[in-house]
C-alpha cells in the first residue's frame, strides 16, 4: 500500500513538473519570436531556413506568420 501511494506521489509531481517546464519553454519561446520578429526582415527569417523549400515545413510557416505580406518591417 506505501509503495502505491510512494508512486502515486512520485508520478505527480514528475507531472507536475513537467507541465511547469513546458510553461516556461512556451513563455521562452514567445519572448525570444517577439524579439526576432521586432529585429529581423521576412528575408532574414526565410535565411534562417535555408535549404527548407517545402511550404508546409515549420520554419517557412513561422517566417510568414511573424512577417505577413505587406509587413514593411
Amino acid at each position: 500500500m506505501k509503495t502505491k501511494v510512494l508512486l502515486v506521489t512520485l508520478l505527480s509531481l514528475m507531472v507536475i513538473c513537467f507541465i511547469n517546464l513546458q510553461v516556461s519553454a512556451d513563455k521562452m519561446i514567445k519572448e525570444n519570436t517577439y524579439n526576432e520578429y521586432e529585429t529581423e526582415t521576412l528575408d532574414e527569417c526565410l535565411k534562417k531556413c535555408q535549404n527548407r523549400h517545402y511550404l508546409k515545413d515549420p520554419c517557412i510557416i513561422r517566417c510568414h506568420v511573424l512577417h505577413p505580406i505587406g509587413d514593411d518591417k
